[in-house]
């Protein structure tokens, strides 16, 4: 877990005036597992605070901190400002401004998720579909106060890439920006290809705890590096035939190395140069190379 750049003495404060709130102001004593969970609190906003992904969501939280803390009083200055010019700022500065972070993702995961849904398909996937389809319960009980680093939900069907290291909001708002990139590759194609497709993989595919788009993209590799057209048919035993004598010419990194170039022109020519999907998959074509060419060891 990475460090923050605050001591416990410089915490121990914060969670002291926390911990009041959490009882209303009528004790400062709570349960030993209470305590952790809001020391857990605030480190959480103190990392959101230092970790922010890029100086822009940074400054998303200089402007809310400007707007909500703004001192009219003569002689002071606005707060966001002060915090903004200091060499470091407090310990109590960066969980406030971690605070304000936390809460304008959780409303930007919203708004994305509510885009996600206007053209959601889960081809009768089941794992897909209930995973989406719980995420307004993490909206409902996500406690931005006191229990930010809680994830709340198991987010049970997987995604091309780890998210282990995220916790709480960042883990959710990363998981729905996985699922829209998902769904922006998976719509590019008919129905019937993408339901063909996951069938001849799986005839129980709507039970399978497995990542749909990276079934579909290892399809489309095999298709590209035989040159056959995706035209619904399907690949024949002869076609994967060809497929492994193809990898079979290059070294296992040789290899790689083609599948990555093949996926990214494909999705420069046929997605629109999306760098984020790119981003995505590109990990995820070097784990289709290898199961390819092991597939073909084993004959």
């Amino acid at each position: 877990m990475q460090t923050i750049n605050y001591t416990m003495e410089e915490m121990i404060p914060i969670v002291a005036k926390l911990t009041e709130q959490y009882t209303g102001h009528e004790s400062t004593s709570v349960t030993y597992e209470t305590a952790n969970q809001l020391m857990g609190a605030v480190i959480y906003c103190i990392r959101e605070y230092e970790t922010a992904s890029d100086l822009q969501e940074a400054e998303i939280g200089r402007r809310e901190a400007d707007a909500e803390e703004k001192i009219t009083e003569k002689g002071k200055v606005d707060a966001g400002i002060r915090i903004a010019q200091a060499d470091k700022v407090t310990a109590k500065e960066a969980y406030e401004l971690g605070c304000r972070l936390v809460d304008s993702k959780v409303r930007r995961m919203k708004d994305l998720y509510h885009a996600l849904l206007l053209d959601f398909h889960a081809y009768g996937n089941i794992a897909l579909k209930e995973t989406a389809e719980a995420i307004p319960e993490f909206l409902k009980w996500y406690d931005i106060k006191y229990e930010p680093q809680n994830t709340i939900l198991t987010l049970d069907y997987p995604v091309l890439i780890d998210l282990r290291q995220y916790s709480g909001i960042d883990a959710v708002f990363e998981y729905v920006k996985c699922l829209s990139m998902e769904q922006r590759f998976l719509n590019r194609f008919p129905d019937a290809y993408v339901t063909d497709t996951l069938r001849a993989y799986s005839e129980e595919y709507e039970e399978m705890f497995e990542n749909l788009c990276g079934i579909l993209l290892a399809d489309i590799v095999r298709h590209i590096l035989i040159k056959k057209p995706l035209d619904g048919d399907g690949l024949t035993e002869g076609d994967r035939d060809k497929v492994r004598a193809v990898l079979g010419m290059y070294s296992a990194e040789e290899a790689k190395k083609a599948v990555r170039i093949a996926v990214r022109n494909f999705i420069r020519e046929f997605c629109e140069d999306d760098v984020g999907l790119w981003n995505y998959v590109k990990k995820e074509c070097d784990n289709i190379t290898t199961r390819e060419i092991h597939s073909f060891t084993e004959k």
